[in-house]
């Protein structure tokens, strides 16, 4: 039974990896008017389309004929050498959290400020010498720093924080030794970095654990009970899959009035890399599975999504997908965009430019990929995979597309609420959602989960320890894949 329901708009903090701008809730309302899409094929092997019928009109854009990607490089190239790579993680157990205890209680013990010192110097490298900290027993956890002034004020940042400088360290008084101790579920991974004087933000010395982001690498708490995830680390003993990257060029007519909404306005004809994984043993003749992926590079590199799909492909958890990484405009490399003058993810999936992205992806990039690698144009089904923003992207999608896509992973998206959708439902799509005990769209997500609950055609919530960060979308990836494709 339709019914007026609460429907959750992206308005996120993202910190180690992304900014994105809130959405306009007053255009997002007006778009939603869509209430089927047929996937159609034409009888020529060079166009096809996808017809979205409306109560109003059908509108169909077709790819022209003999379109053609332009072929870039493949995954052995040295452009995308390192999508294999990843740092190793460890468990922070290795050191013994009693003996730093012990260390910390005997060195405030000392009363005398010279001795003091002389005990830092004198215990402290048999301390920390081959140990991975911070130091970790149970749910206690102790960050250690060494070469703080008397005068320093040493906090750290990080997930637990909302990226928020407010856990301070203890300076011991008369040496450069400085600690800090929490709490965290058992089962927890967290950023952090340590903030020296508010202003000098850097990696734990004493971590190994790092965990890459859009902004460079953060230090990796990895609690004792959080799960191993052998799906993203490269395998040499498993069959691999080949990635290729492509080039294309819009040819819709500009959505956007520039006048309206100049902050938002998008050209048309602006380049757009995708790359497309084509699993082992791919033979154009079979129907596929296909995994649409937003912030392409992004997850190819930062969520290891290549090293994924190969081992769950290989390992039978899921069937054979093409998977298809979707840049944004402007073909940037890998964080570019976060560096340039122009922030061309979130002008493209802020306010109303994410109906030019929504209609590049139905009306061009599905067909043109499917007609390319798959003799019967047709998919099995489709997965949407989004991050941040683009989780609303992919659930705005959803809706306005029915039928279009299967299935939807949303990684830490949430927001503000907003209602009159009493159209749109039900939703013939099945929902992953990815939820951060210490991620700010944790309300969001939940209120998103208890009202589509009844009005999709599945739905469950995967809830972590964990932040909004790369670490946490790396590690629930094949999570959403087994659950949907099975």
């Amino acid at each position: 039974m339709k019914k007026s329901i609460s429907f959750i708009l992206l308005i996120l903090f993202l910190f180690s990896c992304a900014i994105d701008k809130p959405l306009d809730s007053t255009t997002t309302s007006s778009l939603i008017s869509t209430t089927s899409t047929v996937i159609t094929t034409t009888s020529s092997s060079t166009s096809t389309s996808i017809s979205t019928s409306t109560s109003s009109s059908t509108s169909t854009t077709t790819i022209p004929t003999g379109y053609q990607f332009k072929v870039l490089y493949d995954a052995t190239s040295d452009t995308l050498k390192d999508v294999t790579t990843d740092s190793i993680r460890t468990k922070n157990s290795q050191v013994n959290y009693d003996d730093v205890n012990t260390f910390i209680t005997q060195l405030e013990a000392i009363n005398n400020l010279t001795e003091r010192a002389k005990y830092v110097t004198d215990n402290y490298d048999n301390l920390v010498k081959d140990k991975n900290f911070p130091a970790v027993k149970d749910g206690n956890v102790i960050f250690i720093y060494k070469g703080a002034k008397d005068t320093d004020i040493i906090n750290l940042a990080g997930d637990m924080t909302t990226w928020s400088a407010n856990i301070r360290f203890t300076v011991v008084q008369g040496t450069d030794f400085a600690y800090t101790k929490a709490t965290y579920p058992e089962d927890a991974r967290l950023d952090y970095k340590i903030v020296i004087n508010s202003k000098d933000w850097i990696l734990d010395p004493l971590n190994g654990n790092q965990c890459s982001g859009g902004y460079g690498p953060n230090s990796e708490l990895i609690m004792n009970k959080y799960p191993d995830h052998p799906e993203h680390k490269y395998n040499t003993s498993i069959s691999h899959g080949k990635l290729e990257a492509k080039m294309m060029k819009s040819y819709l007519k500009e959505i956007i009035d520039p006048e309206a909404n100049p902050t938002v306005y998008l050209t048309t004809e602006k380049i757009r890399n995708i790359w497309v994984y084509l699993p082992h043993n791919y033979n154009k003749s079979n129907n596929y599975h296909y995994v649409y992926f937003t912030d392409g590079h992004e997850y190819i590199q930062l969520g290891k999504a290549v090293n994924t799909l190969d081992y769950m492909i290989a390992n039978n958890i899921i069937p054979p997908v093409i998977a298809v990484f979707i840049d944004p405009i402007q073909g940037v490399p890998l964080c570019k965009y976060y560096q340039d003058d122009t922030n061309y993810r979130s002008q493209e999936m802020t306010a109303g430019a994410q109906e030019t992205y929504r209609q590049n992806l139905i009306d061009e990039i599905i067909p043109a990929i499917e007609s390319n690698y798959s003799e019967s144009k047709i998919a099995l089904d489709r997965t949407l995979v989004g991050y941040s923003l683009a989780a609303y992207f992919a659930i705005y999608t959803s809706i306005l597309n029915k039928g279009v896509f299967k299935n939807i992973i949303m990684q830490s998206g949430g927001g503000t609420s907003l209602t009159n959708y009493q159209n749109t439902f039900p939703i013939p799509s099945r929902y992953y959602l990815v939820i951060g005990n210490y991620c700010p769209a944790f309300d969001g997500m939940n209120n998103l989960y208890a009202s589509f609950q009844t009005d999709c055609d599945g739905i469950t919530k995967f809830v972590s320890p964990q932040g909004h960060s790369w670490g946490f979308w790396r590690d629930t990836i094949g999570d959403g894949l087994k659950y949907l494709l099975n």
